[in-house]
């Protein structure tokens, strides 16, 4: 299975933005994902984490989706793992894209919120 890693930034409830903001990385490795989400780091973000695929491809009527696990965070104090070691929970996302030509979109949703 080849790796694939998406950014998920965290605002600051104070910018009334959507909070989660998920989306891919052009990443070969965990180091160079981890160096994207820095980019992201300002005052409007809590937190950033690297999500890396987690399971296969499944495929529905019209859509295509892909389990991803989140497996690093930084809250601004510099990078740990996502466990339970760090007092971090573990969350797992779906990417749901369209698979028809004529309709082009995507959305992203948490399925597990646990240790």
């Amino acid at each position: 299975m080849k790796k694939e890693y998406a950014v998920l930034i965290d605002r600051k409830a104070s910018y009334g933005h959507d909070p989660y903001q998920p989306f891919m990385v052009d990443a070969k490795d965990v180091i160079t994902a981890m160096n994207i989400a820095e980019t992201y780091m300002d005052e409007t973000v809590f937190l950033v984490k690297v999500l890396e695929k987690s399971s296969g491809t499944s495929t529905a009527e019209g859509y295509k989706e892909v389990e991803f696990k989140e497996i690093m965070v930084n809250r601004g104090r510099g990078w740990h793992s996502v466990d339970k070691t760090h007092g971090e929970s573990t969350a797992y996302w779906n990417r749901c894209r369209s698979l028809k030509r004529d309709s082009d979109w995507e959305y992203w949703n948490i399925t597990f919120l646990g240790y």
